[in-house]
């Protein structure tokens, strides 16, 4: 029969190893498997090769946001304003019901990142402070 403290320590380990499977579900199950545990004997003490603490210690790489990330813009009223009219306009140009400012954002985004042009023009108006 074991003792006591054995009891509390398989349960710790037990509980620890239940955490380490939320935290590698919560990584995206991307973490290689947990270092083996060996029943430690009184004759003969379990000890981890080179290999299992490299495993157990590599980095866990979270998995890439599949939810969007939602970004907020701060404008004056009359900024505001400009932007919804101009939204307005070019939805009738466009013969959609409406252009909202997150259609607007999001593709304004995606073309900044890919048009060298218009990247060195907005950081030119950065540098100069527009606003």
């Amino acid at each position: 029969m074991s003792t006591k403290a054995e009891q509390q320590a398989a349960k710790a380990e037990a509980l620890a190893q239940k955490a380490r499977e939320r935290a590698a579900a919560r990584a995206g199950g991307n973490r290689p498997d947990p270092v083996p545990e060996v029943p430690a004997s009184p004759a003969a003490p379990a000890v981890p090769t080179q290999e299992d603490r490299e495993r157990h210690l590599a980095p866990v790489v979270a998995a890439p946001k599949a939810k969007p990330i939602r970004s907020t813009v701060d404008l004056s009223p009359l900024r505001h304003q400009q932007l919804k009219a101009w939204c307005g306009e070019t939805a009738i140009e466009l013969g959609k019901t409406r252009v909202t400012t997150q259609d607007l954002f999001r593709v304004f985004v995606a073309r900044l990142l890919t048009d060298e042009t218009l990247a060195r023009k907005i950081r030119e108006d950065l540098h100069n402070d527009v606003r």
